[in-house]
């Protein structure tokens, strides 16, 4: 009997301490969030990309110091042509030297959302007001030529962290390098720096792809406390 007290025990300080962690890191989040502002510098929406296109598109950044890494939002929306398929575009910062894995942003057809694309007209009065000397006007993109089944959708934040973007304006070059079984219909973008604006956040969580993929990083946390907590139970109960 006292060795099952002990192993209770053990487990509620087991369980408070992984409380005490969260709450500790959810805290300095917030109050490292509160020091920031949000900044956005750029719209730039690109309709029917293809492989074999020499303009691309930008996303330009203006980012400021003490203000955390600027960001690039994308939303990109296509048509499967058959099967699986995937895209690919280079998206990083001109003039600089920069990581492999933030030369080009993917797309892959598995993890898209399907059916009809969220529109990305609900932005409009975020970026009048952000950006107020762009004229910002948000168009869609013709879907009529498209069947429901065919069309898929995904969003993407990336954060580009070189101290090089914060001494001098810059930008992101964006062009097409690969797609295979899917019609690039579409590849809007967003630029910032600081606490990602709620909309498109609210935006990012219903359009990051299928349910699995929107929700993978929880699923696999809970899988993983579950796992460790069942662990430490049967390690206190021997």
């Amino acid at each position: 009997m006292k060795t099952h007290k002990n192993s209770n025990g053990l487990l509620l300080n087991i369980l408070l301490c992984i409380s005490l962690f969260f709450s500790n890191l959810l805290i300095s989040q917030q109050t490292f969030a509160i020091e920031e502002t949000t900044q956005l510098f750029s719209y730039s929406q690109w309709f029917d990309p293809t492989s074999d296109s020499e303009d691309g598109s930008e996303a330009y950044l203006d980012a400021k110091r003490d203000n955390g890494a600027p960001w690039v939002f994308y939303y990109y929306i296509a048509a499967l042509e058959n099967g699986g398929g995937d895209t690919r575009f280079e998206a990083m910062p001109q003039g600089i030297f920069v990581n492999v894995a933030d030369v080009h942003i993917a797309f892959n057809s598995k993890s898209m959302a399907k059916g009809e694309p969220k529109k990305f007209s609900v932005f409009q009065t975020l970026l009048s007001q952000q950006l107020p000397d762009a004229h910002v006007l948000i168009e869609s993109p013709d879907l009529s030529r498209f069947a429901p089944e065919q069309l898929r959708s995904q969003s993407l934040l990336k954060f580009y962290n070189y101290g090089e973007l914060l001494r001098a304006p810059s930008s992101i070059g964006i062009n097409l390098t690969h797609t295979e079984n899917l019609t690039p219909v579409a590849l809007y973008a967003i630029a910032g720096q600081g606490p990602v604006p709620e909309e498109i956040q609210q935006f990012i969580d219903q359009t990051r792809g299928s349910w699995f993929q929107r929700y993978r990083h929880i699923i696999y946390s809970v899988l993983i406390a579950m796992a460790a907590l069942y662990g430490f139970y049967r390690y206190a109960t021997r």
